[in-house]
């Protein structure tokens, strides 16, 4: 067996040291990784909180002849038509009166 020169000696100490270092730093790696999901439950936490702050949206039944009658009799386009009978939950009356500005 070859005998070490003391720059070597230091050398393998050294290299022992970083390694030991080194390994306790891979542990800490893997439990800085560690995903429990905590953040996917605040997540939804807040999606519920908004849906409930949110309106709820009526369902209007718009039907295809009033649509149709009074794009033709006022000349609308059938966007502005579908708005209005919404607004007036497919009151015909009231989209006339508000289309006329009433």
């Amino acid at each position: 067996v070859s005998e070490m020169t003391e720059h070597e000696v230091d050398d393998v100490e050294e290299k022992t040291a970083v390694d030991k270092y080194n390994r306790g730093a891979a542990d800490l790696d893997k439990v800085n990784t560690f995903d429990d999901g905590g953040d996917d439950i605040r997540g939804m936490g807040a999606n519920l909180k908004l849906e409930e702050a949110a309106p709820k949206q009526k369902i209007v039944t718009v039907k295809p002849e009033d649509l149709k009658m009074i794009m033709d009799e006022f000349e609308l386009p059938q966007v502005r038509v579908e708005a209005a009978l919404i607004t007036n939950d497919g009151d015909v009356k009231a989209t006339i009166r508000s289309l006329m500005g009433f």
